[in-house]
C-alpha cells in the first residue's frame, strides 16, 4: 500500500511539472496567443489539486481538516458567484455607462458600448426568465439553449482574452533598447495631442530619460498617419510635443503613413536599420496585447508594455478590444461556432425524435 501511494505520488507530481512546463513554454514561446488564458487556468487548477494531494499525503488531522473546509468554502463561493455575476456584471454595465456619460458628457457610440451590452444582457435574462415560467414549445426549448450555450461560449472566451492580456504585462523590460514605437491615436481639433495618447508618449519619454542615465539612447519612432480631419499626422504631432518635453530631436524618428495598428508596425519596422534591434512600443493597457499581435504578424520583433487609463474609461476600452480581437480571429471562431451548431441540431433531432415517438 505505501509503494502504491508513494507511485501515486510520484505520478502526480510528474503530471504537474509536466503540465508546468508545457504552460510555460508554449506561454514564453508566444506571450500574444489567447490559448494562454485557458492554459493558466488549466495550470492553476493542477496547482490546487497538488497542494491538496500534498496535504492529504501528509496524514495531518489538522491540515486535512482545513484543507477540506478550504475546498468547500472556494467551491460554495464559486458557485455563488457564477449565480450571481451575470446580474452584478449588468448592473455594473449600466453605473458604468452613467460614469462615461457624466465625465464625457456626450453620448458616442464608442463610449457606450457598457450600456447596449447591459440593455442585451437585461431582455436576455428578461425573456429567458419569463419564458420559462409558461410550458413552452420545445422548439423554442431548442432556441432558449442554443442562445445559452453561444452566450456562455462568448463567456469563456472573454474571460480567456482578459487572463491572456493581463498576463502579457507580466513584463519588466531593461533600458538596453534600441527603439521605442510609440504607437498614434487620433488628435483633437486636428492638431492636439489628447490626454490617452499623450500617457503614451510621456511613459516612452519616462523610459528614453532612465535609458539615457544609463548610458544607453534609444531611439523614439513616433508612428501614426494623418486622418482626413487631422491637420498633420500624428507622428508630428507626436514629435511636437516630444520635443516641447525635452526629448532630443537627433533621437526622434517620425513614420506617418500608418492607418492602423498592424501599419503602426510595420512601417515602424521599415525604419528599424538594425537587423536584430531591440524593441519596445508604448500604447494604452488595454491595447498592448491587441497591439502585440500585431507586431508579430508584421514580423517585428518587439514586446510592449502601456501607459496608464482612467478606470472609468477602461470597460469600454476593453469591450472595443475584445471586439477587435473576435474580427481578428473570425475564421476561428466560424469554425468553431459551426461546429458547435452541427452538433447541437443534431443533438436536438435526435431528442426531438425520441420525444416525438415515446
Amino acid at each position: 500500500m505505501e509503494i502504491l501511494g508513494m507511485q501515486l505520488s510520484e505520478y502526480i507530481y510528474g503530471i504537474f511539472l509536466c503540465v508546468s512546463m508545457l504552460c510555460l513554454g508554449l506561454y514564453l514561446l508566444d506571450r500574444t496567443r489567447v490559448l494562454n488564458g485557458l492554459l493558466f487556468l488549466v495550470w492553476v487548477l493542477s496547482l490546487m489539486f497538488t497542494i491538496l494531494f500534498t496535504i492529504f499525503q501528509l496524514n495531518n488531522h489538522f491540515l486535512n481538516e482545513v484543507a477540506y473546509w478550504t475546498a468547500i468554502v472556494v467551491a460554495i463561493s464559486v458557485i455563488g458567484i457564477i449565480m450571481i455575476s451575470p446580474f452584478l456584471l449588468t448592473f455594473g454595465l449600466f453605473i458604468n455607462a452613467w460614469i462615461v456619460y457624466k465625465k464625457e458628457q456626450s453620448i458616442r457610440l464608442a463610449n457606450m458600448l457598457t450600456f447596449f451590452l447591459g440593455i442585451v444582457f437585461s431582455i436576455i435574462y428578461i425573456i429567458g426568465w419569463g419564458l420559462r415560467q409558461y410550458t413552452i414549445p420545445i422548439e423554442l426549448d431548442i432556441l432558449l439553449n442554443y442562445i445559452t450555450i453561444i452566450q456562455t461560449y462568448v463567456s469563456l472566451y472573454f474571460i480567456n482574452f482578459i487572463i491572456s492580456a493581463l498576463l502579457y504585462r507580466f513584463y519588466f523590460p531593461n533600458y538596453k533598447k534600441d527603439y521605442l514605437i510609440v504607437l498614434g491615436s487620433g488628435l483633437i481639433d486636428g492638431h492636439i495631442v489628447p490626454p490617452l495618447l499623450a500617457s503614451r508618449i510621456d511613459r516612452a519619454i519616462a523610459f528614453y530619460n532612465k535609458a539615457r542615465k544609463r548610458g544607453h539612447t534609444p531611439i523614439i519612432i513616433f508612428s501614426g498617419g494623418q486622418g482626413d480631419d487631422e491637420l498633420l499626422s500624428e507622428g508630428e504631432a507626436m514629435k511636437k510635443y516630444a520635443l516641447h518635453k525635452g526629448v532630443t530631436e537627433e533621437h526622434i524618428l517620425v513614420e506617418g503613413n500608418s492607418k492602423n495598428t498592424y501599419e503602426n508596425m510595420l512601417f515602424s519596422k521599415q525604419l528599424i536599420q538594425q537587423e536584430y534591434a531591440k524593441v519596445l512600443f508604448f500604447t494604452n493597457n488595454f491595447h498592448v496585447f491587441r497591439a502585440a499581435i500585431f507586431a508579430r504578424r508584421a514580423k517585428l520583433n518587439a514586446k510592449g508594455i502601456g501607459s496608464k487609463t482612467a478606470l472609468y474609461f477602461l470597460p469600454n476600452a476593453i469591450l472595443r478590444e475584445f471586439i477587435a480581437l473576435v474580427h481578428l480571429h473570425k475564421k476561428k471562431h466560424i469554425i468553431i461556432l459551426s461546429l458547435i451548431t452541427c452538433l447541437y441540431l443534431l443533438g436536438a433531432f435526435i431528442s426531438y425524435r425520441y420525444i416525438w415517438f415515446s
